[in-house]
């Protein structure tokens, strides 16, 4: 059984990136080919390029990951939350081997 990051039953911590960065949220499978990313700090700065990686504040996922490039950010004003469409870091389509990851 594999989970892929665009599954619609798949969501992780993630984290941003980038040098001075503390954005931390959570990426959510949205469809074959794309991640909703939801932040839930109140002056969260997501920039379009950012690399989103897994957080390492769950027991499954180590930190450092990588899981995809924000394309898109909006500020999502009726829950007062930063979130931006995350493209996976590989193209899904064209993998062909997995690492599978244990305890």
């Amino acid at each position: 059984f594999a989970n892929l990051v665009t599954n619609l039953d798949f969501s992780v911590g993630a984290r941003v990136v980038r040098p001075q960065s503390e954005e931390v949220g959570i990426a959510h499978g949205q469809s074959s080919d794309q991640m909703l990313l939801s932040v839930y700090q109140e002056n969260a700065k997501l920039l379009p390029g950012d690399l989103i990686s897994t957080s390492g504040l769950s027991t499954i996922y180590p930190e450092g990951i990588s899981i995809g490039r924000v394309a898109k950010t909006w500020q999502n004003k009726n829950l007062g939350i930063q979130q931006a469409l995350v493209l996976p870091a590989v193209e899904i389509s064209t993998l062909r081997y997995a690492v599978v990851l244990t305890k």
